[in-house]
């Protein structure tokens, strides 16, 4: 009787060990997975726990104007941009602007994720001093 429990005892734990195999692969491969681009000085570094760059398509950005590229501003939407004026402001010169890593930094208004240097949105105010 004691032989037919350790075979039964034998057979469940191989059973559970088999379920286990996929979570246990899902696990190693999320853990060794790689960069399939490499770093450049464009876009802040993905190592660690590093933010992604905010995207032009979150909501907040969206409805501030948000641009990476401050030359693709619509200047007919947002006439603050236009003139010579306007070509001047850029997220770097601007006063919710923090630069932290290559051309990346952080805003205040947009907290979703860095923010360019070379960005714009509508809510850009002149830097003090």
């Amino acid at each position: 009787m004691a032989q037919q429990e350790n075979r039964r005892e034998f057979l469940q734990k191989s059973l559970l060990l088999l379920a286990s195999l996929p979570v246990v692969g899902v696990i190693l491969n999320a853990c060794t997975k790689k960069e399939a681009a490499p770093e450049s000085a464009n876009t802040p570094s993905t190592a660690g726990n590093a933010p992604k760059p905010l995207s032009e398509d979150d909501p907040v950005a969206q409805s501030l104007g948000y641009k990476a590229d401050a030359s693709k501003v619509d200047i007919q939407k947002f006439p603050k941009r236009a003139g010579a004026e306007g070509a001047k402001q850029v997220c770097s010169n601007c006063q919710f602007y923090q630069a932290s890593e290559g051309d990346w930094g952080k805003c205040q208004i947009l907290a979703a994720g860095p923010v360019n240097k070379n960005g714009w949105c509508n809510s850009w105010g002149a830097k003090q001093g």
